[in-house]
């Protein structure tokens, strides 16, 4: 394995974890942190993660994406359907399963 890739995916996983520390100290979900920290070390602010990279770290997008649903479903709460009703429901299964 690439030294490289290990080091970056270091780096992401330590991003990962302070900003959504931050994220929840602010009372936003965590995933908001995990994306604002992604912006920030990716190649469009601070380059930290070069652009080369990317594709030597596809690995850690997809562990990242499975997180990152955990989280959200982790946070959905029964109470909160009891609310809204099965909008949401229905719309996100029409939207996963046609949508491109």
């Amino acid at each position: 394995m690439d030294l490289l890739v290990l080091l970056y995916s270091g780096i992401i996983i330590a991003t990962g974890l302070l900003f959504g520390k931050i994220a929840k100290y602010l009372k936003l979900p965590n995933v908001t942190g995990y994306l604002i920290g992604g912006l920030l070390i990716g190649p469009s602010i601070l380059n930290i993660i070069k652009e080369e990279a990317l594709p030597g770290l596809e690995i850690v997008s997809v562990v990242a994406l499975g997180f990152i649903a955990f989280t959200i479903g982790n946070e959905l709460k029964f109470s909160y359907f009891k609310k809204v009703g099965t909008k949401p429901i229905v719309i996100a299964f029409f939207e996963a399963t046609f949508g491109g």
